[in-house]
């Protein structure tokens, strides 16, 4: 009996676990490679803005993923991500508007 509880508990830890699927993403300005802080990062219905490290943690839960990012004097671009192996852990940005 202890170890079929055991055993339910780990399904419900793995379910559970498989559906908030995130990755940390860095975006690094392209000219001296600093990070940026506070960069607006769109995904469907859910905005992000990145840490002083310029980091943000990404919901990888549906694939292709569509990235509306906007930061104060550049310009907007939007990247589009068919699937996990494609997104980077470090995007490199560049370009004044």
């Amino acid at each position: 009996m202890k170890s079929l509880i055991i055993s339910a508990f780990l399904a419900i830890c793995s379910i559970i676990s498989g559906r908030t699927q995130t990755k940390s993403v860095t975006i690094l300005d392209k000219s001296d490679n600093n990070p940026l802080f506070g960069v607006n990062v769109r995904h469907n219905d859910k905005g992000y803005f990145t840490d002083l490290d310029g980091k943000f943690l990404l919901d990888m839960s549906t694939f292709p993923i569509s990235l509306t990012i906007s930061y104060v004097g550049y310009r907007t671009i939007i990247v589009t991500y068919p699937n996990e192996s494609s997104v980077p852990s470090v995007s490199v940005w560049s370009g004044w508007t």
